[in-house]
């Protein structure tokens, strides 16, 4: 089964973000899908040590706070978004070099 998500608006540059799926049904049969046994692990509470930490800390809560049993979730995870300098910011760089060394004169491409 693939799962294709996007976001529905630009994310923030270094950000981080935590992303739950619950309700997803099997079109063969329309029963529920059950958790991954990686991912029961965590809802289990007997995930690696250092990842359940922060299911525990940080994923679970957030997903909980918006009314969410944990129970129900089917599959969670976070992450981070990039530095607007290590992502767009070397193109701008690079635009900005580029247009700069055009307009010296003395660099004007020849065809």
């Amino acid at each position: 089964t693939l799962l294709v998500l996007q976001p529905g608006k630009p994310l923030r540059h270094e950000a981080q973000y935590v992303v739950a799926v619950r309700r997803l049904r099997s079109q063969a049969t329309g029963d529920i899908i059950t958790p991954a046994p990686g991912f029961q692990k965590f809802l289990d509470g007997k995930g690696d040590a250092l990842r359940q930490r922060v299911y525990d800390e940080k994923i679970f809560p957030t997903v909980e706070a918006l009314g969410w049993k944990k129970e129900e979730v089917q599959v969670a995870w976070d992450f981070w978004t990039g530095s607007f300098r290590g992502g767009a910011g070397r193109t701008v760089h690079m635009i900005t070099d580029a247009l700069a060394r055009l307009e010296g004169g003395d660099n004007d491409p020849s065809f």
